[in-house]
């Protein structure tokens, strides 16, 4: 799933990030920002857990590692900054998204990804078993596409779009309502192809049920 969120990720913002200087918040291992480094003029990350971060730094000589944000040095500033499934984990969205405005270029965007509080399995098919899966204690807010733009507008950044991505298939989901367990887009992967992922995603997403959210925002 880190490969296809990659590449995913990378067919999007690619030509946006061609020659620009961006950070990558809560990076992991490094899987999109050591491909988004072969396009941009800079890449700097930032990941709080310390063997995660040794590895990056081990394994990414180009990529400027920190281990907090507040270790990023005075003045540096970036024209795309990413939050791929962290927002949810802090205690402070809200104030973090203030705080963060400061490394950001007039004209420079942040980019979150979180998990859609309406995702389908939750909302429209009730699967017991997902919900049990899908609430974590480390996820300390969920939010729907309503919810992430009430969050946006607590700052003083323009919302640009909030868009529905499914990043599993159908094939997961089927799984899921037969045997309340994870793991169908490898077991049932012979369901699957991409005009089949394509149609239900459009699908979902008609009715706001993906499973995951992309909000861009722009300082202007």
């Amino acid at each position: 799933i880190n490969k296809a969120d990659t590449d995913r990720r990378i067919k999007q913002f690619k030509d946006s990030i061609t020659n620009k200087k961006i950070l990558d918040i809560g990076c992991g291992t490094g899987s999109f920002i050591k491909k988004a480094d072969e396009y941009t003029q800079d890449a700097s990350a930032v990941e709080v857990d310390s063997l995660l971060n040794k590895y990056l730094s081990k394994n990414s000589k180009s990529i400027n590692s920190y281990e907090s944000i507040d270790s990023i040095p005075d003045g540096k500033t970036f024209d795309y900054i990413f939050l791929f499934h962290v927002i949810e984990h802090l205690n402070d969205p809200d104030k973090f998204l203030i705080n963060l405005q400061k490394y950001i270029e007039k004209g420079g965007s942040i980019v979150i990804e979180v998990p859609n509080a309406d995702d389908a399995l939750c909302s429209l098919y009730n699967c017991k078993e997902f919900q049990d899966f899908f609430y974590w204690k480390c996820h300390l807010y969920y939010f729907n596409q309503d919810t992430l733009k009430k969050l946006a507008s607590k700052t003083n950044l323009k919302v640009d779009y909030v868009k529905q991505i499914q990043r599993y298939p159908l094939s997961n989901h089927l799984h899921w309502l037969r045997h309340g367990k994870p793991g169908g887009h490898t077991k049932l992967n012979f369901l699957d192809s991409d005009i089949l992922n394509s149609e239900y995603e459009k699908s979902l997403a008609s009715i706001g049920k993906c499973d995951t959210l992309l909000m861009k925002m722009t300082k202007e």
